[in-house]
């Protein structure tokens, strides 16, 4: 009797400190969606698409379709990153191979961004461009635009760390807004890293999360990365990318903060 009670005390004292464990993580969650949420921000634009071709006679086409994406901001400033395949698809697809009767064609399309604006929490919308878009990395980065006696505000922005790295299996807290019909409350979710990818470049994995252009943290409360679409080699072949496009899609990917960091000091360079 002495044994089974011995035994059944220490299932409990151990049960107290999982329980205990998981409530610090919960509060800590709390807390990096409290001091980030601010950053979060959503990034609203008309996509004009059109197709051009060298040898194809093709119609005038200019149609526009209004797109809605997550982002976060990284810098006071007010930059902030995205993911571009969602903001510009299009952009993303190489010119089209294929062949009519024995002859190669191809056919380029387009997507050229316009009407850009940066919406906040409580839904002001400040004007907004395009400053630089890396596809390889799915990013874009968008800039608000002031007036000429407008003074420039300071904005809520996460804090970049380039010693910010996650190890396997680590917890990873992950945070985003809820569209304009849920009010845009902020959302938080508790998710861990599966795997860690290194070649031919460095991106964590997390076989659950299922959201992109959306900022990631450690239970450190820093930020580690950003959520965007991995996508395979590009192909000019039609065939080839339609299946890929039906099978394949793209893999959600962690990228590292370091090379948010890197890409951005372009920027700052131009």
């Amino acid at each position: 009797m002495n044994i089974r009670w011995l035994i059944m005390a220490g299932l409990l004292v151990a049960s107290v400190g999982v329980l205990r464990a998981g409530d610090k993580e919960i509060k800590t969650a709390r807390a990096i969606l409290d001091v980030n949420q601010q950053a979060l921000v959503e990034i609203r634009a008309v996509v004009k698409l059109s197709m051009e071709s060298a040898d194809l006679p093709l119609p005038n086409s200019n149609e526009a379709q209004h797109v809605m994406v997550s982002a976060v901001v990284i810098d006071p400033s007010g930059l902030a990153v995205a993911s571009a395949t969602l903001i510009n698809p299009i952009s993303a697809i190489p010119a089209i191979s294929f062949e009519i009767n024995g002859e190669k064609k191809s056919i380029a399309m387009k997507g050229v961004l316009s009407d850009i604006k940066m919406v906040m929490a409580d839904g002001t919308e400040i004007p907004a461009k395009l400053v630089l878009e890396d596809h390889d990395l799915d990013l874009a980065f968008f800039m608000p635009m002031h007036g000429d006696t407008d003074k420039p505000a300071a904005f809520r922005c996460v804090t970049c760390s380039a010693r910010a790295k996650p190890d396997l299996f680590d917890k990873i807290v992950v945070i985003d807004r809820l569209s304009e019909t849920l009010n845009r409350e902020a959302t938080v979710g508790i998710h861990r890293i599966n795997a860690i990818v290194e070649k031919p470049r460095t991106f964590f994995v997390s076989a659950d999360l299922q959201n992109i252009s959306v900022p990631v943290f450690n239970l450190k409360k820093e930020f580690i990365g950003f959520a965007v679409t991995r996508i395979g080699q590009k192909s000019s072949d039609l065939s080839e990318m339609i299946s890929r496009m039906a099978n394949a899609g793209g893999s959600i990917v962690i990228l590292p903060v370091q090379d948010i960091m890197s890409t951005a000091q372009q920027i700052k360079k131009k």
